[in-house]
């Protein structure tokens, strides 16, 4: 997907159809807004539990698109570099640094691939820029 192109967006509510009572958000509201009601859990049975997806915020959905942007074709350990950035607590929390990567990389492919499907969803990437990223 080029930059120009607009994804899908997630949330389609028509201006006419939010409530009327909903507040007209300023920027403190914004800024301080609880986004972990958009975590979503995900079974790590394999590792002993569960745990959750979370929402990127637009520097890191940002930077791994910039990372994996026509003509970079560093894959090398992407589910793992993925799944530290959406792998959270019950609070939203990052479970990893970015350093973890390469420990968590070691660990079962098929549940870092569980991760990567469930955190692309969840975060809203679409098929275009999931195909692009598989190219490269």
């Amino acid at each position: 997907m080029s930059r120009c192109e607009m994804a899908e967006p997630i949330n389609e509510t028509p201006i006419e159809d939010v409530e009327n009572d909903a507040p007209v958000l300023n920027r403190d509201m914004i800024l301080d807004a609880d986004e972990t009601a958009t975590l979503e859990p995900i079974d790590l049975s394999e590792w002993g539990g569960a745990g959750f997806i979370r929402i990127l915020s637009g520097t890191e959905r940002d930077a791994i698109e910039a990372e994996h942007a026509e003509g970079n074709k560093d894959l090398q350990n992407f589910r793992a570099r993925f799944a530290v950035k959406v792998l959270s607590n019950e609070n939203g929390e990052r479970l990893f640094e970015d350093s973890d990567a390469k420990a968590l990389g070691k660990k079962s492919g098929l549940v870092l691939d569980r991760i990567m499907v469930a955190g692309l969803r969840v975060n809203g990437f679409s098929e275009d820029e999931i195909e692009e990223l598989e190219k490269n």
